[in-house]
């Protein structure tokens, strides 16, 4: 694509770079889903690290390894545990050694943390079906969510046959 003459950009406009509108998209999203977490008293990683938590304990059978966690996120390492820390210390999970190697932190949600996060999972999907309703953005979703986009780590949430 060719370039204005003096202008850094390929794109003439903000509105038709499709990073610039990915960008706007997500920092609407971004915004109604922190104020749905807000009564919920949870930031939008904690929730997140909340529910792959539930994603990887309820297909590993309770073996959901912070690194895994972090990975599956999208958070950096140090970001997710200071996180998991955090959450451990509101009663919402609990993170012991591994069992073969005492490095590695297994990460569990507490019933309290569960609770909270069905709650919360319930006001996020409402956003979610608000702000995706409309079956161009379906249609957008269903192609971001082709596994080739994604490293492997996006077989751990594919429900076993």
């Amino acid at each position: 694509m060719a370039t204005a003459a003096g202008s850094p950009f390929a794109f003439p406009e903000p509105w038709t770079s499709p990073g610039f509108l990915l960008w706007r998209a997500s920092t609407s999203w971004q915004r109604s889903v922190r104020h749905a977490l807000e009564p919920h008293g949870l930031t939008h990683l904690q929730f997140v690290l909340l529910a792959v938590t539930w994603w990887l304990e309820s297909r590993t059978h309770g073996e959901a390894v912070q690194t895994t966690i972090s990975e599956l996120a999208g958070s950096d390492q140090n970001t997710t545990s200071d996180t998991l820390r955090r959450l451990e210390r509101k009663g919402l999970v609990h993170r012991s050694p591994g069992k073969n190697d005492r490095r590695i932190r297994i990460v569990t949600l507490t019933e309290q943390g569960t609770a909270l996060l069905a709650a919360a999972a319930t006001a996020v999907e409402t956003v979610d079906r608000q702000y995706f309703a409309d079956p161009v953005t379906q249609r957008l979703l269903q192609a971001l969510a082709d596994p080739a986009l994604h490293n492997d780590l996006a077989g751990q949430l594919t429900p076993p046959l």
